[in-house]
């Protein structure tokens, strides 16, 4: 059976119509031609609705990426407090599914660890990167010690970098930025270590790796959502064919994520390898911003 058959005669909620939440939407309006269902964007604009309305599933992609250097209260913000007023507020009959980040990881000095679901890294808790990776860790540790006393089960979805389909190419994003340099034929200008490698996974393996996780498990449950293959500036650099400049370079690191759990438990399998999705997103104009139905 098509594991998005039980969306059938359910509400379903999008929290957080930025670039993820609005592919997913996306997606979802798309198969509403042939499931029904209900479906509703949540925004800033119309939050209060948590208060009065009940949905059978919420997926919450709210909360800053690409800019979470720049904007440490914004971060704080869409993370911790926005999941307190949820846990106060929500009203969910089946599943709530937050979005959380592979980065609560750390990164290894060494190319041959692989960060599984039960792995988490000691991290300098004093470092601007630990704003948004911190506020990962407190956000999975809150879920699961309040699941317990929830009427709703949890998924908690640990996403590696995605790309693919963006509404536009700008530097907030080391591979957002190569794109852009691609396409203008400039030069990249990094401080990343040309050896350094991390995972990057297509915006529609993502979307895919994401429902099954909100549809499929029965208990509460934390997946890895990646490409399982970790690649450097150096491999980017000649899928896109452009010339990069090395600035003081970083030290070498390594983020290798483990999709083994999702793949058993999922049978998650990702179908776009690193050169066909950067090949898309060049040949591509961008991703439509359809109309969003909200309450």
């Amino acid at each position: 059976m098509n594991y998005l058959n039980k969306l059938k005669n359910k509400k379903i909620a999008i929290l957080g119509i930025g670039y993820l939440g609005s592919n997913i939407y996306k997606f979802l309006e798309n198969k509403k031609k042939e499931l029904p269902f209900e479906l509703i964007a949540i925004t800033k604009e119309n939050l209060k609705i948590i208060e009065t309305e009940a949905f059978d599933y919420l997926i919450n992609c709210a909360g800053n990426s690409g800019d979470f250097r720049e904007d440490i209260i914004g971060t704080i913000d869409s993370n911790i407090c926005l999941l307190i007023y949820l846990l106060k507020n929500l009203k969910i009959r089946c599943r709530y599914l937050t979005i959380s980040s592979t980065r609560v990881y750390g990164f290894s000095n060494v190319d041959n660890v692989e960060y599984t679901e039960d792995d988490l890294s000691c991290s300098d808790h004093l470092s601007l990167d630990f704003i948004y990776d911190g506020s990962k860790k407190l956000i999975e540790s809150i879920l699961i010690n309040c699941s317990k006393n929830l009427s709703y089960k949890i998924s908690i979805v640990r996403l590696s970098n995605i790309y693919g389909k963006f509404n536009k190419l700008d530097d907030t994003t080391l591979i957002k930025k190569a794109i852009k340099c691609s396409k203008n034929k400039e030069i990249l200008e990094t401080s990343e270590n040309r050896k350094s490698e991390k995972d990057y996974i297509y915006i529609d393996d993502a979307i895919e790796g994401i429902l099954k996780s909100l549809l499929i498990p029965t208990g509460n449950n934390i997946f890895n959502i990646a490409s399982g293959k970790s690649a450097s500036i150096e491999n980017i650099k000649k899928v896109l064919n452009i010339k990069v400049k090395y600035l003081k370079e970083n030290k070498t690191k390594f983020s290798k994520i483990s999709i083994k759990k999702a793949m058993a438990e999922l049978n998650f399998k990702p179908k776009t390898d690193l050169k066909t999705g950067l090949q898309k997103v060049i040949n591509q104009e961008g991703c439509a911003n359809g109309s969003y139905k909200t309450i």
